[in-house]
């Protein structure tokens, strides 16, 4: 997949891709496993799953680790990516723990936390408007336990970089933590105790940092 080269789709047949923007590099990829090695995650989640390329990565980790669960969510995998995600998974044999989820951020948060469903490890990476990554994370950031990780991808968007730095000035109950660029992650330290009136001015983030 990351030579571009077309790939099996949900009804059996070769698909072209449509360009790599959706891909993930093998750098990103490989701090990704790496990083879900060392945590170790009992269950995780990725919003935005296109063609598989960070789910292969994070799937590859639970099968070294022996242990954990992964999600992925994506209301556009078959209409737009042409399933081609979820049957890599399938040809790789990675499907004894992983579920895929249909349906928008917004429903399917909805329908994990009636299920009492938590995680140790998030991925955003869906919608890359600022008002739809600040959606993904504050719908999935109450379900993600004290000492999980949430891993923000594509900083190189101003978009995505101006909805990091709301979580760095207004969510104390997060850390941040090393990454590699262009991702950034923060660790969950604490419960959301902030005031009803709670608010930190932060900067949009037009430029690259530096």
């Amino acid at each position: 997949m990351s030579r571009g080269e077309p790939q099996a789709a949900a009804n059996g047949k070769l698909q072209e891709l449509a360009g790599l923007a959706s891909g993930l590099s093998p750098e990103k990829g490989l701090w990704l496993y790496d990083a879900y090695r060392r945590l170790a995650p009992r269950a995780s989640l990725e919003t935005g799953m296109a063609y598989g390329f960070s789910t292969i990565y994070l799937l590859a980790a639970i099968a070294k680790n022996g242990a954990g669960n992964h999600i992925a969510v994506d209301p556009c995998e078959n209409s737009l990516w042409a399933g081609i995600g979820v049957e890599k998974v399938r040809q790789l044999g990675l499907a004894e723990h992983f579920r895929f989820i249909e349906d928008s951020s917004l429903q399917a948060a909805a329908a994990l936390q009636k299920e009492k469903q938590t995680f140790d490890f998030i991925f955003i990476d869906d919608g890359h408007l600022f008002d739809l990554v600040c959606l993904d994370f504050t719908v999935f950031a109450p379900l993600l336990n004290k000492g999980g990780w949430i891993v923000f991808d594509d900083l190189w968007m101003p978009s995505v970089r101006t909805a990091v730095n709301f979580v760095r000035t207004n969510r104390p109950d997060f850390r941040e933590i090393p990454a590699l660029w262009p991702l950034a992650a923060f660790e969950r330290i604490g419960e959301d105790t902030r005031l009803w009136d709670h608010f930190v001015p932060f900067a949009s983030a037009r430029k690259f940092p530096g």
